[in-house]
C-alpha cells in the first residue's frame, strides 16, 4: 500500500459511521497479541476539555523526561495529528506498513474508522516502548473503543449534553455513560458543578472502590491574568502551592484545564517522578491548535472548535472578557447532531454578523438552516456555498480593530487552516 491508498482504506471505514460496542476492537487487538496491555496509560473522557487535558498532561510528562504518546481525535489537519509520541504525529510509513498488516482483520471483523484508529495506537505504543499513554476517549466511555485500555488513573472533565442520540439526552444518562472509564480499584480524578452528575460519579466510584478525588476539593484556582496570548494562574492544594503557573493556551476553560492535569500529576506522584519545574514547563510549553489560536492581527483572526452548547457559551465568553475589538464576525458550521438552536441564540447575542458554511462532512448540518435559525435572532446572517467564500465575505466585511471567529466542528477550523496556510 502507498499513502493515498491507506488513506482511502482508512476513509472508507467511515461509512460504518459511530457503531458504539466492544466486541469489534477487542477481537482485533486479540489478533495483534493485545498491544494495550503492555504500557501504561490515562484514560480522559468528558465532553468538553478531554483533548486539552491530554495535551497538557503530554506536555508535562514529556518535560520531565518520560517517552510519551498521546491519542486524540478527531484531526485538524491529516490523520497522523491524532496518534504521537513525544509530541511528534506518527510516520506515514509507519502508519501505511501498520495498515498493511492489519488490513484484512479489518475488514474481516469490520472494523470503524475509530475501531482501527485506536488499534494503530496501541500497537504503534507498544512497538515504541513509550512510558505512559494519555487516551481520549472518543465518545462516551462505556461503549468507546478506547475502554479497553487498563488505566493507572481515569480523568473525567466537564460533563454537558452533547451526542445525545448516542449518550443519552439526559445529563445523569451521559454521565452514566463517561463513568464506564473509571476501573476497578484505579483512582479518578473529576470535576462536575452538577448535582445529578456528581451523584452518578460517585456512585459508580463506589462500586468499583475507586478512590474518587475531586477537583474542586483536591485545589483552589486564582487567576492572575488572562490575555490573550497567555494565562497566568495559581493553584493551591493541601500540602503544596503552585504560584504564577503560566499557560499559553488562553481562555478561562484552560486554566481548569490545566489545574485537572497538574491535580492528575499530584495522584500519580508515586508512579511518576517530577519536579516542580517539569510541571511549570509542561504547561508553559504546551501546544494545542484550534482553541482559541490566533492567526493575525488587524482585524484579529481566532480559530476554535468550539461545536457544543457549553463550549460555544464558554468562547463567547472568554471572547468579550479577553480580546479587546470593536465587532465581532463570526464564521460558524456545524455537525447535524448540534443543538444548533441554543447555538444560534449564544452566537447571536454577541456577534454583530455571521457567515455560516456547511462542513464538509457527511454528517454537517445544511449551512442553510443554521442561517435561517441565527436570523431569527435579528443578527445580520449569510449563507456562504464554500469556506474560501465565507472566510473572504468576513475579511471585507471587517475592519482592522474588529475580531473575526471562526468556529463549530473540526472539519471547518480545519478546512479553514488549510485554506489559511494556502500562498
Amino acid at each position: 500500500m502507498n499513502e493515498t491508498d491507506t488513506l482511502e482504506f482508512l476513509n472508507n471505514l467511515q461509512r460504518f459511521g459511530w457503531r458504539l460496542g466492544l466486541d469489534k476492537i477487542l477481537k482485533l487487538l486479540h489478533g495483534m497479541g493485545n498491544p494495550q496491555t503492555e504500557f501504561n496509560s490515562i484514560h480522559i473522557a468528558g465532553t468538553n476539555g478531554k483533548g486539552s487535558t491530554a495535551a497538557l498532561l503530554e506536555s508535562i510528562y514529556r518535560h520531565a523526561g518520560y517517552k510519551t504518546g498521546l491519542f486524540t481525535s478527531p484531526h485538524l489537519l491529516t490523520i497522523n495529528e491524532r496518534i504521537q509520541i513525544n509530541a511528534v504525529p506518527i510516520p506515514m510509513e509507519k502508519l501505511i506498513s501498520d495498515v498493511d498488516k492489519l488490513k484484512d482483520d479489518i475488514e474481516r471483523i469490520n472494523c470503524t474508522y475509530f475501531e482501527a484508529l485506536t488499534a494503530l495506537a496501541f500497537r504503534y505504543f507498544a512497538d515504541s516502548g513509550i512510558d505512559v499513554a494519555l487516551v481520549e476517549v472518543g465518545l462516551g466511555g462505556r461503549l468507546d473503543a478506547t475502554n479497553v485500555i487498563s488505566p493507572v488513573l481515569s480523568i473525567i472533565t466537564q460533563i454537558d449534553l452533547d451526542h445525545t442520540e448516542y449518550l443519552g439526552t439526559t445529563l445523569s444518562e451521559i454521565a452514566t455513560e463517561k463513568a464506564h472509564i473509571i476501573k476497578t480499584n484505579v483512582p479518578c480524578l473529576w470535576q462536575s458543578r452538577h448535582p445529578e452528575v456528581s451523584a452518578v460519579i460517585s456512585k459508580y466510584a463506589f462500586q468499583q472502590n475507586s478512590q474518587l478525588n475531586t477537583l474542586d476539593e483536591m485545589c483552589s484556582v486564582q487567576t492572575n491574568v488572562c490575555t490573550e496570548d497567555f494565562s497566568e494562574f495559581n493553584l493551591t492544594f493541601a500540602d503544596d502551592k503552585f504560584e504564577d503557573l503560566k499557560l499559553q493556551l488562553p481562555g478561562s476553560y484552560q486554566i481548569n484545564n490545566a489545574a485537572l492535569a497538574v491535580a492528575a500529576t499530584k495522584i500519580l506522584h508515586d508512579k511518576f517522578n517530577l519536579t516542580r519545574e517539569d510541571i511549570y514547563g509542561g504547561l508553559r510549553n504546551v501546544k494545542w491548535p484550534g482553541r482559541l489560536q490566533k492567526l493575525r492581527d488587524r482585524p484579529k483572526i481566532i480559530v476554535d472548535v468550539a461545536h457544543n452548547t457549553a463550549a460555544v457559551k464558554a468562547i463567547m465568553k472568554d471572547l468579550k472578557s479577553i480580546y479587546q475589538f470593536d465587532r465581532l464576525i463570526v464564521l460558524v458550521g456545524l455537525l447535524n447532531d448540534k443543538n444548533f438552536g441554543e447555538i444560534s441564540k449564544i452566537i447571536a447575542s454577541a456577534a454583530e454578523s455571521v457567515f455560516v458554511v456547511t462542513p464538509n462532512s457527511e454528517r454537517a448540518l445544511d449551512g442553510r438552516l443554521l442561517c435561517e435559525e441565527l436570523l431569527r435572532y435579528s443578527v445580520q446572517a449569510v449563507y456562504c456555498p464554500q469556506m474560501a467564500t465565507g472566510f473572504q465575505n468576513a475579511i471585507s466585511s471587517a475592519n482592522e480593530n474588529d475580531l473575526i471567529c471562526i468556529l463549530g466542528s473540526h472539519n471547518v477550523v480545519g478546512e479553514l487552516l488549510h485554506f489559511y496556510k494556502k500562498p
